[in-house]
């Protein structure tokens, strides 16, 4: 069997999975782990700054993709996986959030973001500490 193929060498035969294949992540979850790398290069080359700015900068009516794709990102960073941010940060994303809020009903930033009421605490909690 060539080496590029990952099937169990003992027990019942199954099909085999191709390293480029989603039955490798499957099998090997850890596979698909990139979290700490992509964390690494954004404290490395302090890539939260212009995120920040680009989500204040480029929301718009027209650009509610981007706004809300950009606070799921920010999410999965800064509450997931506990991404520090700067009293700057902090600042800047809760002038804007509460721009938001204060704008309209305080249940369409959960919609418009695809956030439940315990993500969004729980996101708010993390501007806060």
């Amino acid at each position: 069997m060539p080496d590029n193929l990952a099937a169990p060498k003992t027990g019942t035969p199954t099909e085999p999975s191709h390293p480029n294949s989603h039955a490798a992540n499957l099998r090997n979850p850890s596979r698909t782990a990139t979290y700490q790398l992509t964390l690494d290069a954004i404290r490395d080359h302090e890539l939260l700054d212009p995120a920040i700015e680009s989500l204040i900068k480029y929301s718009d009516e027209d650009n509610l993709d981007y706004e809300e794709n950009a606070m799921k990102l920010l999410y999965a960073y800064i509450v997931t996986f506990s991404l520090k941010l700067s009293s700057k940060q902090k600042e800047a994303l809760g002038t804007w959030i509460t721009s938001k809020i204060s704008r309209r009903d305080d249940t369409e930033p959960l919609v418009r973001w695809g956030y439940t009421s315990q993500e969004y605490d729980l996101f708010s909690q993390k501007l806060l500490v």
